[in-house]
């Protein structure tokens, strides 16, 4: 596994003094000149269809001041927005519009989809003109897209929609050592205690894995939730972030409990969490034997 870090370069590149917004930048021109290199160590390269829109009015509105139109870039999933002052069909005041862009899904047949909001205010107007509509195109297709009316005048955008296949290069990601958690899970009751269940869960270090449990079906009013985090692995020794959670029976009363505990734990040592209420105290309690 090859991670970004001081210590972490290949010996050429320290030499080179090379960094790693400068190795995203070299696997980024390796990908669009020489495809079949394939996948760079530690890097993601993908490609993505980048959406462009250009908005302006259709005449006789025109754009306030020397402004230019308003253009807005939209990777796949993306939000964008601008404002845009204009002179409606009607002249006067400059109207101010904020106008938004959302990418959607493609349609059935591949087309780009982006839906289109725009809010319009004139001098002294009060709440907002909304207008909305969405629009589905290929490349160098122009939409009209009417935002209102100015004394009965359509103020219309000429919405001209493009597209390009970028290059995106992305850290790839990575998944920490694997690692398997005995649990044994005893209930207490007094002084005695005995063994309802065993498990063994696999995580990796960094990803939770969780264990839980309720008296009764799922609004039953006993049950906790238990959680183990592997933070770090040091050879034989294991970090782990445990929370445990949940409601138990205390007399007539349910008890809310909650708790978070760092453990340190070597292969094969046991740790346990003790979860009881009431005396003489009744709960469980948990063992957990790291075995990775």
């Amino acid at each position: 596994m090859t991670r970004f870090g001081p210590d972490s370069y290949p010996r050429a590149d320290r030499r080179l003094g090379f960094r790693p917004a400068a190795l995203l930048l070299v696997a980024a021109a390796a990908a669009a000149w020489f495809p079949a290199l394939g996948a760079v160590p530690g890097v993601a390269i993908t490609k993505q269809v980048q959406v462009h829109l250009e908005l302006r009015p259709l005449p006789p509105a025109t754009i306030a001041g020397p402004a230019r139109p308003l253009t807005l870039d939209l990777a796949p999933g993306e939000r964008a927005s601008g404002a845009l002052s204009v002179v409606g069909p009607a002249g006067g005041d400059p109207i101010d519009l904020r106008l938004t862009a959302e990418r959607l899904a493609p349609d059935v047949d591949g087309r780009s989809r982006v839906a289109l909001r725009a809010e319009s205010r004139a001098a002294g107007e009060g709440e907002p003109t909304v207008a909305q509509r969405s629009m589905a195109f290929e490349d160098h297709d122009t939409v009209l897209f009417e935002v209102r009316r100015d004394h009965d005048l359509p103020l219309t955008l000429a919405v001209v929609a493009t597209t390009s296949l970028e290059t995106v290069v992305r850290k790839a990601p990575s998944v920490g050592r694997a690692v398997r958690l005995n649990l044994e899970i005893q209930r207490v009751s007094g002084g005695d205690s005995v063994t309802v269940e065993t498990n063994r869960l696999d995580t990796f270090v960094q990803q939770a894995v969780s264990y839980s449990f309720r008296i009764g079906g799922q609004d039953g009013p006993e049950g906790l939730d238990l959680s183990l985090r592997p933070l770090a692995l040091h050879g034989d020794v294991l970090e782990l972030e445990v929370q445990v959670s949940g409601t138990l029976p205390a007399g007539d009363e349910l008890v809310v409990v909650g708790r978070t505990e760092h453990w340190v734990a070597s292969r094969g040592a046991t740790s346990t969490l003790s979860v009881v209420q009431g005396t003489p105290g009744s709960g469980y309690r948990f063992l957990v034997t790291p075995s990775f």
